[in-house]
């Protein structure tokens, strides 16, 4: 008997060893590294010289991390509530098409829907740095045609700039964020609405007292990843910032000032001090979301 569980002991352990492999070489290591080279002074083409918290104390005089927080905090602020919404919206309105949409014509409406999630930030960055181009952009040449002054969007400088980031933002995840929610609407039961047709409720009190109820645990995972993607931007800011000049590109959002130090700068030590600063900041307002969660989601 004792051989016989010894075996499964150690069956159990070898079908896990790909796993726990994985997460040793991948996830463990990599932390621990990255732990001790936020401590180091690390420029990658000498070996990492032990500084102890110098790259956290720098940071709290840096005016460009400084920057880059405040314009990463701006996004977030501005992108997350938006697209937890906005998605919800179209989720909305998407389900109820089922009623007048069939077949392949609702395939395309959705394929339409979905697209920019599916198209890399190559293509939806130069068609967004198109629209908000000062010159030849449509929506400039909507502004001008109003008898308003085109507007330099995507400038550093251009108060318009993390708005213009934003609603790119937000066409990209739409899809993605759109099925999502598509997915939880159509997991409420019927017969609640059938209740409160019988009931003579309107179409706002379903939306009101059953789709949102319903559909709170959908809504806070949208709003968690909402979250970890506006502070998590790369690739959109590093697209449609290439036309603004390189002093000011770093100070864009904490992403793009780490991305430089590391790779460019190769200061690598005092860029993962910057990334666990990240970490923290997304960690803690993920914990605050699941405290909060007990007030307004209902399971």
């Amino acid at each position: 008997m004792l051989k016989k569980n010894v075996k499964t002991n150690i069956t159990g352990y070898l079908f896990s060893l790909p796993y726990l492999l994985g997460m040793i070489i991948f996830t463990l290591i990599p932390t621990a590294l990255a732990v001790y080279y936020s401590l180091c002074e690390y420029p990658m083409i000498a070996p990492p010289e032990f500084i102890g918290l110098a790259n956290y104390k720098n940071l709290l005089s840096d005016e460009i991390f400084a920057k880059g927080l405040k314009n990463s905090l701006y996004f977030a602020v501005l992108f997350a509530p938006s697209m937890t919404l906005i998605s919800l919206a179209f989720a909305v309105v998407l389900n109820r098409a089922v009623n007048y949409f069939k077949g392949k014509s609702l395939v395309i409406i959705r394929a339409i829907y979905y697209f920019p999630a599916i198209a890399p930030w190559a293509v939806i960055g130069t068609i967004a740095m198109w629209f908000f181009n000062k010159d030849v952009g449509a929506i400039n040449n909507v502004i001008e045609f109003l008898g308003f002054d085109r507007i330099a969007f995507l400038t550093a400088k251009s108060k318009w700039f993390i708005p213009s980031m934003v609603s790119s933002g937000v066409w990209k995840g739409l899809g993605y964020m759109m099925f999502i929610y598509l997915v939880g609407l159509q997991n409420i039961p019927s017969s609640f609405y059938e209740a409160a047709d019988i009931d003579g409720a309107s179409g706002w009190h379903k939306i009101k007292y059953i789709t949102i109820p319903q559909l709170t645990p959908t809504i806070f995972f949208v709003s968690i990843i909402s979250i970890l993607w506006s502070f998590n931007t790369f690739e959109q800011f590093y697209i449609m910032g290439s036309t603004i000049n390189d002093s000011d590109l770093e100070g864009l959002n904490l992403i793009m000032y780490m991305y430089n130090l590391g790779f460019k700068y190769f200061k690598m030590g005092y860029s993962t001090s910057i990334a666990w600063v990240l970490f923290v900041i997304t960690g803690t307002i993920t914990l605050i979301q699941n405290k909060l969660q007990k007030y307004w989601v209902h399971y």
